[in-house]
């Protein structure tokens, strides 16, 4: 009978625990999503970005040029919808022949202005001969969205045989799709938005997840990098396959090419000044990212939408020409800046970051936590990134060793 007892006991507190979840995951899908404003807060800004006086009722959006990576899930998708139901011609970017065939089914044949181009984004060469595929049909162009990107822990990239997953040029392949694949289309497609007769910008589709990087595994240190033993250029050790290494490995590689994108706009936009360099986070956004499993699953359905409030950042962004050269990051919810407001200072210290993961494991929490919380307080608006992707010359540093990498794919 004791033991009947201690038995019983000693589960009362699991009970109360596992109630307390079922509870909170009630109340998380029960919960409204918050809501797009379209009529109120987008299509507001699509006719004063087309003409000065407020552009036309029907579609405002004619005539104007947008190039989208990862085009054909996700937010990529949410765009493509979005701003084609606006008039805008979409240059559509995807992997799959297959689903860029349904995307042309799906919204091409409704009478919406879609071109779809093949790319894979772990070669450079491709994304050179997509670039040019577009050059050839288009003189100028209005936005580029580099929306594309992946995570390990998705699950559909994992190292296999303990040999880490590189791009076709032997860069890590996250770094590569997420950063530099990108790096490569802006570069080549900046004479095009500077024939825009719009307003024309570049929105890169960044992460809170960037507070979890510093920058120095971006730039090049001899004394950390790998061996150069076939006299080629050193790589910064993100770029390095297999160089980011421990627990938090995965998401440090991400981290990085994610803080890598904020870099690589501001250093372009003190080189083009009448462009406007936006990067946004989204937040937690059921696009399919986070992999196919049960934390996916419910991802999906605590998140914000893909097709609505999820792509509100981007779509302001992209939309809202009044915001200065100094309003260039946006989210979608106000917990994106727990890192900036509640994080100790001692934690972005550099031997902090080089020697323990206590920053990792941080920005990893923040993360966490914006998932059940974000819809409670959602707002778009202009928010501080991390104190590292200010630095200018972290800026210039990683925009030199990007330009030389991908030099050989700037010439026609």
């Amino acid at each position: 009978m004791g033991e009947t007892k201690k038995s019983t006991s000693s589960s009362f507190p699991m009970l109360i625990v596992s109630s307390f979840v079922v509870i909170l995951l009630g109340i998380l899908l029960a919960s409204p999503q918050p809501d797009l404003k379209w009529e109120e807060d987008i299509l507001p800004l699509a006719r004063q970005y087309a003409t000065k006086n407020g552009g036309s009722t029907g579609y405002p959006l004619d005539g104007v040029k947008v190039v989208i990576t990862g085009a054909t899930n996700g937010i990529g998708l949410g765009l493509v919808k979005r701003f084609t139901s606006m008039g805008a011609t979409v240059i559509a970017l995807g992997r799959s022949p297959t689903k860029l065939q349904a995307l042309q089914n799906q919204i091409g044949n409704t009478g919406n202005k879609l071109v779809t181009v093949q790319v894979q984004l772990e070669d450079l060469e491709s994304v050179q001969k997509a670039s040019n595929e577009i050059s050839s049909q288009f003189d100028s162009i209005d936005m580029l969205i580099n929306n594309a990107g992946i995570h390990y822990s998705s699950g559909n990239h994992h190292h296999k045989n303990g040999a880490s997953p590189t791009t076709a040029q032997g860069i890590d392949l996250s770094y590569g799709i997420n950063y530099l694949s990108h790096f490569l289309l802006t570069e080549r497609f900046l004479p095009l938005l500077q024939n825009s007769t719009h307003h024309p910008a570049v929105i890169q589709i960044s992460s809170t997840f960037h507070f979890g990087a510093d920058g120095s595994e971006l730039v090049v240190d001899d004394d950390k990098n790998n061996d150069n033993d076939n006299n080629q250029e050193p790589l910064p050790l993100v770029a390095a396959p297999g160089g980011l290494k421990g627990f938090y490995s995965d998401q440090r590689a991400y981290a990085n090419s994610k803080l890598a994108q904020l870099l690589h706009a501001r250093a372009l936009q003190r080189r083009y000044p009448n462009i406007r360099f936006k990067s946004i986070c989204p937040c937690w956004v059921g696009t399919g990212i986070a992999g196919r499993n049960v934390y996916g699953f419910f991802l999906g359905r605590i998140a914000f939408p893909h097709d609505s409030f999820g792509i509100k950042s981007a779509l302001v962004a992209a939309l809202d020409i009044k915001a200065g050269n100094d309003q260039d990051y946006f989210s979608n919810s106000h917990w994106t800046q727990a890192p900036n407001v509640l994080m100790p200072k001692l934690f972005y210290a550099p031997w902090v970051y080089r020697h323990t993961p206590v920053r990792d494991a941080i920005v990893q929490g923040f993360a966490g936590l914006l998932l059940p919380m974000q819809k409670f307080v959602a707002s778009v608006q202009a928010r501080q990134s991390s104190p590292e992707s200010y630095n200018e010359t972290l800026q210039e540093a990683l925009y030199q060793w990007s330009y030389q990498t991908v030099r050989e794919y700037l010439v026609e």
